[in-house]
């Protein structure tokens, strides 16, 4: 029965390298679109966002691009591959999560950690876009990271706000005022 096992476990291991040598994705950056896909234009934003230079492959325009889309088994449109890892999104916060694991932000100077359904977060948000202020924005319903990440940095309430490594609870207009002026952002 040992033997079995040993075998077993060999054949395993050839096929795991097998479809590594033959199925792996490619270094490079690339993205699998459709027309009229409002999601495709979401995830070109992001990758826009983060100045990740990528190709644009649509499935719609050549049979070519859908081939190559199969080979790399893609399911899902659209379909991210960015160093060598797929990201298939469902929704537009799904891609944010994607690629804040990925990339760091262009700027990390201003942190907005959030949740679904706070209202001051939404005001938050609104001063920081009104105002032409570059921010990242963290929903730590939805990701245990950016949750443990607000944590760590004081965070007990929403919004918590951080510019610069000014920490700043709360909706608080003066206080994100006078940290984004003591930083020249403003």
């Amino acid at each position: 029965m040992r033997n079995v096992a040993i075998v077993v476990a060999i054949v395993a291991a050839g096929y795991l390298a097998y479809q590594n040598i033959f199925n792996a994705l490619p270094d490079e950056n690339m993205i699998f679109t459709l027309n009229n896909c409002a999601l495709c234009e979401d995830a070109k934003e992001l990758m826009d966002a983060y100045e990740i230079e990528y190709t644009e492959y649509n499935v719609e325009d050549s049979d070519e691009y859908l081939a190559l889309f199969k080979k790399y088994k893609g399911r899902t449109l659209p379909m991210v591959i960015v160093d060598g890892k797929r990201i298939a999104p469902q929704d537009d916060t799904f891609l944010k999560i994607a690629f804040s694991g990925l990339f760091e932000p262009e700027s990390r100077d201003v942190v907005v950690y959030t949740e679904t359904g706070c209202g001051w977060c939404v005001k938050t948000i609104a001063f920081f876009k009104e105002n032409d202020i570059a921010f990242t924005e963290y929903n730590i319903k939805e990701s245990p990271e950016y949750r443990s990440e607000w944590k760590s940095l004081g965070g007990v309430g929403v919004p918590f706000v951080m510019i610069g490594d000014i920490p700043i609870g709360g909706y608080n207009l003066k206080a994100y005022r006078a940290a984004l002026k003591q930083l020249d952002l403003m």
